[in-house]
């Protein structure tokens, strides 16, 4: 690697202040790209290029700007693109949610023989709980899934016992996207439900 970009950096989330990103390379070297940005502002939309000269997002960070990461994403230079990148993305205040809905790299190699494979996010949305839909308690991590739910994604409705999930909200389900209601288990729509 002689240089590497964070691309498409995207998701949803009540206040992205309360974020932090850290990338992994295969070598096991980590890197936090983004912490605390944006204070009292949701969602995101970001590209990180240690050659920019945006030091900071402007905010809401939703437009898919170039910007400089918050350390540089020259600490992987050097090393081999091959295998298994990481991004971990830490909530580091409780009662939000929220969900990545994408992220990608683009390597600048010294070679000419590299191959990106990408691998799909897939995210799974289980609904744990008893009542509401939009309630985040009542969803496992307080993930509340987002609409349109992204192909890959899937909901499933496994509530508690003698419960029962209400979809009080407007919900599409992308094409490619799965929602599953768990044998037993009961989902009541006086809300939207759209399956694409």
């Amino acid at each position: 690697i002689s240089d590497v970009n964070v691309i498409g950096l995207m998701g949803d989330h009540s206040y992205v202040h309360d974020l932090t990103f850290t990338l992994t390379s295969p070598n096991n070297t980590s890197v936090v790209i983004l912490d605390a940005i944006c204070d009292g502002y949701a969602d995101f939309n970001i590209n990180l290029d240690d050659q920019s000269a945006a030091v900071a997002p402007n905010c809401p960070p939703i437009n898919g700007e170039i910007i400089k990461p918050q350390n540089p994403l020259s600490a992987f230079n050097g090393q081999n693109s091959a295998g298994t990148w990481t991004l971990t993305v830490k909530d580091n205040v409780a009662l939000e949610g929220g969900n990545l809905t994408g992220w990608g790299l683009n390597f600048n190699a010294t070679s000419t023989n590299c191959t990106f494979i990408p691998t799909s996010l897939v995210t799974t949305y289980s609904f744990t709980g008893n009542g509401n839909w939009n309630v985040a308690s009542n969803w496992l991590g307080n993930a509340i899934p987002p609409s349109p739910l992204p192909a890959g994604s899937a909901i499933v409705i496994n509530h508690a016992a003698g419960g029962q999930c209400i979809l009080n909200v407007v919900q599409h389900i992308s094409s490619g996207a799965t929602i599953s209601v768990s044998t037993g288990k009961n989902l009541v729509v006086p809300g939207v439900l759209t399956i694409q």
